[in-house]
């Protein structure tokens, strides 16, 4: 949590710095818009309105991704040494880089994920793999995984 109050102190009131310089083209927000009205239960409200609501804002890195203390240091020493000299969001890499590439494509597991939860998140995988050259595969047996839970928030 400490990572995490420290990282929106640095982002607050220089979000510039820290976001893609490409503008999202209307399919782009369209489909965005759509994923985030597709919450079960939810249709009418945003997942950050979920998060907010639920109280789990400040306890995800970038809105919805749970981190390890040790991706918390990691990103939050990052953030300080480059403070005022990065420009954009840039691919993290570390001293482990390439090792840490998912040159095999992307795993992904379940856990404590509604059936509901399970269809958006496949759905979501598939438009990627569609628009981007990312590959997804559940397997939830892999070494390196994404998990999908359930959660307060979305």
């Amino acid at each position: 949590m400490k990572f995490l109050l420290k990282a929106h102190e640095l982002l607050e009131g220089d979000v510039d710095k820290y976001t893609a310089s490409k503008e999202p083209t209307e399919e782009e927000l369209r489909a965005m818009d759509m994923y985030s009205k597709s919450i079960q239960g939810h249709a009418d409200v945003s997942a950050a309105e979920i998060n907010n609501e639920k109280h789990v804002g400040l306890g995800l890195f970038q809105g919805d991704i749970m981190l390890t203390r040790e991706q918390a240091d990691e990103i939050l020493e990052d953030m300080e040494v480059n403070m005022g000299r990065r420009k954009k969001r840039q691919a993290y890499r570390d001293n482990k880089y390439p090792a840490t590439l998912w040159s095999n494509g992307i795993n992904y597991a379940f856990w404590n994920a509604s059936n509901a939860a399970r269809r958006v998140f496949v759905k979501a995988t598939e438009i990627w793999r569609d628009n981007t050259c990312l590959e997804f595969r559940e397997d939830s047996s892999a070494r390196d995984k994404v998990w999908v839970t359930d959660g307060a928030g979305c």
